[in-house]
């Protein structure tokens, strides 16, 4: 089921499936958000929970068992009820059942609300345990962006931009496993704001920010000054991702990763691994401006 919102500057479509963005257009019609072509990519703006990434042979060890679960987690595969719908806000909600505990064995429940002011979709992502014992979770953003935006650009006349200088590099992810190889490490930034895009940065699959200190990324046509703007306070990680020569771009918050090749199986000790205790929640925020 599809939901429509507007405050008629932007206009912001959201499936149920999966609870995620599949549209968002400005005034004039343009096309922001990737349309999930599947010779580059099906998706377009998949929300990964309870997991970021892959598992080492998809399963990890909870309580003792052991579980199954993709890449990427339950959520972008499953249906969200919407809870409430106006002219320019909606809100929808997973909650866990006997699907979700074959694979996660937790009462969840998340909540994502989409809100439209002026140029800027902000949706908040409330994670809660509904349940008595103590659940560990990541949460995962992973929107693409249309570029080139305009018929006479090409992919490298845009740029992504920080607002502070940043010295930072990549582990690489291995093409087999998915996992993080954490001693295998590619250079990105050097005391620079500035990330000029090549096609080579993605020859390795994505690059994994680890070390960021902005909290805020543009994406932007050099020639006309078009794109977004996302800001994504309480996200320690930011992923970068784009498919063999597509015509988009895959700017990810994230507050974990994939399985690093150095960590056990066991779920609660992933990296970023968030760990709420019973009829705790965490709230989330991230902002997509259109420009």
């Amino acid at each position: 089921m599809l939901t429509k919102i507007t405050n008629h500057q932007i206009y912001l479509e959201i499936d149920s499936l999966g609870g995620q963005m599949v549209s968002l257009r400005d005034v004039h019609g343009t096309e922001y958000l990737w349309q999930g072509d599947p010779a580059y990519w099906k998706g377009q703006a998949p929300i990964l929970f309870p997991i970021v990434g892959s598992l080492r042979d998809g399963r990890a060890e909870i309580n003792g068992e052991t579980y199954e679960m993709p890449r990427h987690g339950l959520a972008r595969t499953r249906q969200f009820r919407r809870i409430s719908a106006g002219t320019d806000t909606a809100s929808f909600r997973l909650a866990a059942d006997e699907g979700t505990r074959a694979a996660y064995p937790f009462d969840f429940s998340l909540t994502v609300t989409y809100e439209l002011a002026d140029r800027t979709c902000t949706q908040v992502f409330t994670v809660a345990n509904e349940g008595e014992g103590e659940m560990p979770f990541c949460l995962g953003l992973h929107p693409g962006f249309n570029i080139p935006l305009e018929a006479d650009e090409a992919f490298a006349d845009y740029l992504l931009a920080f607002p502070e200088a940043e010295t930072c590099d990549s582990p690489t992810l291995d093409p087999q496993t998915g996992l993080v190889l954490t001693d295998r490490r590619r250079p990105v930034l050097e005391n620079s704001s500035r990330l000029p895009l090549t096609r080579s940065l993605f020859a390795e699959d994505a690059l994994v920010l680890e070390n960021l200190r902005s909290r805020r990324a543009s994406l932007y046509s050099l020639k006309s000054g078009r794109g977004v703007e996302i800001a994504f306070d309480g996200f320690d990680y930011f992923g970068i991702w784009q498919p063999k020569d597509a015509p988009f771009l895959c700017l990810e918050p994230w507050t974990g990763t994939a399985t690093c090749d150095t960590e056990d199986d066991i779920f609660a000790h992933k990296r970023g691994m968030t760990l709420l205790g019973p009829g705790e929640s965490r709230r989330y925020t991230f902002k997509i401006t259109l420009l």
